[in-house]
């Protein structure tokens, strides 16, 4: 896959369960898998990160409802790649882990609009939601600091705001950080702009699944939930999110 491509597409027209996928299934299970193999490296880590990314965006947001991909860098946030605070020690100081930029990278979904019959959207294409990756096998997760003021969301979170200006007031966004699978909220209007995501039928559910086989019932339900879920953007448009089963009529 051409990372400097623009542009990505794919071959998946409609979304199915994660669980009721078994090519999607197994590469799911299979990257958790791999952070058990001691002979596995961090960079083959982050190419089957990688190819994990681009298939569950693209089950869970079809291209067949207007969806498509694009490689995000990350140059304004980690540019120089991502420095996790780790705990005080005593007679030491204050210790940092750090992740090289090489091992981060992400998709943008973006979402097209066509014109419809009284001519109301002119081929607009919005960005809509943020997939980011870290990776990591978190082995020194332990000396973190977790209350640090910079935390791992806020790669996701922070490029959202960023992105096209600041054209974003509402989105979601999602971080593959090792074996683990985290799930985000940007909202302009609060101060604190890097929030859980809070899934609808289950809104104390955790944001955060260790990619095992036995939270793959949670991730599903969540993913879904967030793909599922409306975009506001600052000029006032709202985008619906993925529909499943349904057919919608849409336009900003």
């Amino acid at each position: 896959m051409d990372e400097a491509s623009s542009t990505y597409t794919y071959e998946l027209p409609t979304y199915r369960p994660l669980t009721s996928t078994p090519a999607l299934y197994d590469r799911y299970i299979q990257y958790h898998k791999c952070f058990s193999i001691s002979s596995q490296t961090l960079e083959s880590h982050h190419a089957r990160a990688i190819n994990l990314a681009t298939s569950l965006l693209t089950n869970y947001f079809p291209p067949s409802q207007g969806f498509s991909l694009r490689h995000e860098p990350f140059t304004a946030m980690a540019e120089k790649g991502w420095a996790i605070e780790g705990k005080f020690v005593k007679g030491v100081g204050l210790q940092m882990h750090y992740i090289p930029p090489e091992l981060i990278c992400g998709f943008w979904v973006d979402k097209s609009y066509e014109i419809d019959a009284v001519g109301l959207v002119d081929g607009v294409r919005r960005p809509h939601a943020l997939l980011g990756i870290m990776t990591n096998d978190l082995s020194t997760a332990a000396e973190w600091e977790k209350r640090a003021p910079l935390q791992r969301g806020d790669l996701v979170t922070g490029t959202i705001g960023l992105e096209a200006n600041g054209i974003i007031k509402q989105a979601h966004g999602i971080l593959i950080f090792g074996p683990l699978i985290e799930f985000y909220t940007f909202n302009r209007k609060n101060k604190q702009e890097t929030m859980p995501f809070k899934e609808r039928t289950t809104p104390g559910r955790d944001h955060s699944f260790e990619m095992e086989a036995k939270w793959c019932g949670g991730v599903e339900n969540v993913f879904k939930s967030l793909a599922g879920s409306s975009v506001e953007y600052v000029d006032g448009g709202t985008a619906v999110g993925s529909r499943f089963g349904e057919v919608e009529e849409e336009w900003i």
